[in-house]
């Protein structure tokens, strides 16, 4: 079959741990699976929505070195389907494990690796999605299970460490539950610029029960705050996206991405039973800074696409239940982080990542990662956490 091009590109990778057991000392590697196999497998083949594209079983009589490749790539950090993803990576990828918090255990927050900030004003109740803008850290909030703190968006002061409430409402109905947020700016005529946030709301009943005694009084949406005509709108419908999740825009600031959560494993039997799908949209913005002209840029392998991010190079990333993926600006999958190596022994779920410099962050609930690109891949002037 395809030999000439079978090629299992291995980098040695440095770990550096923090009383992580099975960690210690593990030389990881780096697999490159040719682009061409993610559409023609051998006859025969057999892949499922629970497992991620490295997991697909192959017939018996397939080559042994494809055999030996996915079942190499499915134990490995990174896997890279270009030559592009191999650019980000380098030879030698180095991954710290910054913190690593048992499932049962008590940790001391005022003196351990991982704290809370002193916010003596506002609370954040259950904080999700944030965006640093403006000297600001702005976060979504998904309030609390009785309703006494209810869903918002809230900026806190990085210096004093004080928080304010932003937006909390529309004409007097709560939000069900402010996802994430991203700030745009467009340069006026004048040579002024304008600013604008956009969030998603999104109701969480479906995702956690402990949420069933809020009903919500607003359909999913994508909204956008004005700052400069003080107004708060609805600018996407969940007509176009169901269940909209991560938000991001571009460098230029001239295209909003959009993750839809609706996922194949968590409704259940498959992608026809779900009336939304497990999407990453790509919409224009007009002159207006209004989203217009929604496409289709690409579908989770598995479960959905969470967390999202987009770099210097208009590359897109998403975190996924396969691990974080990256894709070119046209949809290309270039490779992933892998979360069968991230989230083995007893880490919780890769839930959210961060692109700092030439860093990537990587948090699985009670596991917190940096992996050393080898490239970087934002500037210091973006503003995103």
């Amino acid at each position: 079959m395809r030999s000439q091009i079978l090629l299992s590109i291995t980098a040695c990778t440095r770990i550096h741990h923090a009383n992580a057991a099975g960690f210690s000392g593990t030389n990881a590697t780096s697999i490159s699976i040719p682009s061409e196999f993610q559409y023609l497998l051998p006859d025969g083949y057999t892949g499922n929505l629970s497992q991620g594209f490295v997991n697909t079983r192959l017939p018996d009589n397939t080559n042994s070195s494809l055999q030996n490749l996915f079942k190499s790539a499915a134990a490995a950090p990174f896997v890279s389907y270009s030559q592009d993803f191999d650019e980000i990576m380098g030879t030698s990828p180095d991954i710290t494990l910054l913190s690593d918090r048992p499932d049962v255990g008590v940790v001391n927050l005022d003196t351990g690796a991982v704290s809370l900030p002193a916010v003596e004003s506002t609370p954040l109740t259950n904080p999700n999605g944030g965006y640093y803008f403006n000297g600001s850290v702005y976060f979504g909030a998904i309030g609390n299970f009785n309703n006494s703190y209810g869903s918002g968006v809230f900026a806190m002061d990085t210096k004093k460490n004080e928080t304010r409430t932003v937006l909390n409402t529309y004409l007097g109905l709560p939000f069900n539950g402010v996802d994430d947020i991203t700030w745009a700016t467009k340069r006026n005529a004048d040579n002024t610029t304008s600013s604008y946030m956009f969030f998603t709301d999104v109701s969480f009943q479906a995702f956690a029960p402990i949420f069933k005694n809020r009903t919500p009084l607003l359909p999913n949406a994508v909204w956008r705050w004005d700052p400069q005509l003080d107004q708060v709108l609805p600018v996407i419908s969940k007509n176009d996206v169901g269940l909209p999740n991560g938000i991001r825009v571009n460098a230029e600031n001239n295209k909003l991405y959009v993750t839809d959560s609706g996922s194949t494993v968590i409704y259940g039997a498959g992608a026809e039973t779900n009336s939304t799908s497990p999407a990453i949209y790509e919409i224009a913005l007009d002159d207006k800074m209004r989203p217009v002209n929604k496409r289709l840029f690409g579908i989770a392998r598995e479960g959905l696409a969470d967390g999202l991010k987009i770099d210097d190079l208009g590359r897109v990333w998403t975190g996924e239940y396969e691990g974080v993926t990256v894709r070119s600006r046209e949809g290309k999958v270039l490779g992933i982080f892998n979360s069968q190596y991230f989230q083995k022994g007893n880490a919780g779920h890769l839930a959210n990542f961060a692109l700092a410099g030439d860093k990537l962050v990587l948090l699985s609930l009670d596991r917190l990662w940096m992996v050393r690109l080898n490239q970087t891949v934002t500037s210091k002037s973006v503003s995103e956490i």
